[in-house]
């Protein structure tokens, strides 16, 4: 049972009683975003190589530079893509996300297997992504060549205090135009949440909706406890569950709430 179970089974019980369906958002913007989550686009494909991955003994090369799975296996291709890959359903609605933001830029933090980078690159967005592990990294890879996906896709190896002084050094030289979708999905604490969405959010695209979305909000109190401090700084900030939605742009209607999607 892990360590914070209890406290997960309350937190995700105060959810469920005080969340509104999406049916009820009120903000045409939102509305029209959760509408397109509910009709994500399976890739048969993908699924395929996730099926594929499950079954692959390859240890990792490097330690979880985040809090992993809380399942405590050894760390293989097998393990990570039994426990830690996003759903069909879930990879899709980030994928929808992506699309009606009308995103070209996309930053990843926490490729995996890449499979969900995928799933976004197929929007038409040009994805940048940074994986710590670097047998994960070359699985992905090799993925999103069979996924004939890889143009779109520029993943740096490495963890995320490493990656993106470099990064934001290259978008500075290169007048880079931000991004309208960043997707936080790794180093799963509390203030390493806080630090990454703030040092971030100069970088999403100006003059237009942009969003981060965080993952696993609810994985320990300490994420959620960042969450919430954030939610407070930013137009729009949607507590969908599992993940917390923050946008920011001109002319966006005021909204803190929980969504069941």
């Amino acid at each position: 049972m892990p360590a914070n179970f209890f406290w997960q089974l309350g937190t995700w019980g105060r959810f469920y009683l005080q969340a509104r369906s999406w049916r009820r958002t009120h903000p045409p913007h939102l509305f029209l975003l959760f509408e397109a989550m509910q009709q994500p686009v399976y890739h048969g494909d993908v699924e395929a190589l996730k099926l594929r991955w499950r079954q692959d003994p390859t240890a990792l090369t490097a330690a979880d530079a985040g809090a992993g799975s809380r399942r405590k296996a050894a760390r293989t291709v097998s393990n990570v893509a039994r426990t830690a890959l996003k759903s069909a359903a879930e990879a899709g609605r980030l994928a929808q996300i992506a699309a009606g933001l009308k995103a070209q830029h996309v930053l990843e933090l926490g490729t995996c297997l890449g499979a969900t980078t995928a799933v976004i690159a197929r929007t038409g967005a040009y994805v940048t992504t940074i994986e710590a592990d670097p047998t994960l990294a070359a699985q992905a890879s090799e993925g999103w060549r069979e996924l004939a996906v890889n143009e779109r896709i520029d993943g740096r190896v490495g963890t995320f205090a490493e990656r993106l002084p470099e990064l934001e050094a290259h978008w500075q030289t290169t007048g880079h135009p931000g991004f309208e979708l960043i997707f936080i999905d790794g180093h799963h604490h509390g203030d390493a949440l806080k630090s990454y969405v703030e040092r971030l959010r100069p970088w999403l695209a100006q003059g237009r909706a942009a969003a981060i979305v965080c993952d696993d909000i609810r994985w320990s109190p300490d994420m959620w406890n960042a969450w919430e401090g954030l939610s407070e700084g930013w137009p729009v900030a949607v507590d969908l569950g599992g993940m917390g939605l923050l946008m920011d742009g001109p002319r966006l209607t005021p909204f803190h709430r929980a969504v069941r999607l």
